[in-house]
């Protein structure tokens, strides 16, 4: 049976991972090192892979098919 929250969660996530995958392997470590100075963008791009691990991070225990 179809699970309408999951569907959302899980289109959530690729919407997440498309933001993600725009970001350079390079920038994506720069964006992690704790001495960074962040600006609003690479704030917003830190946001996105955060919130995209929390979001696979919750799918994974749901426990759900």
């Amino acid at each position: 049976m179809p699970n309408p929250a999951k569907n959302e969660a899980l289109e959530a996530v690729a919407v997440n991972a498309a933001r993600l995958l725009r970001l350079t392997r390079d920038r994506a470590l720069f964006l992690e090192h704790p001495n960074v100075v962040h600006t609003d963008r690479s704030l917003a791009e830190l946001a996105t892979r955060q919130s995209l691990r929390r979001a696979i991070h919750n799918l994974n225990r749901s426990g759900n098919p």
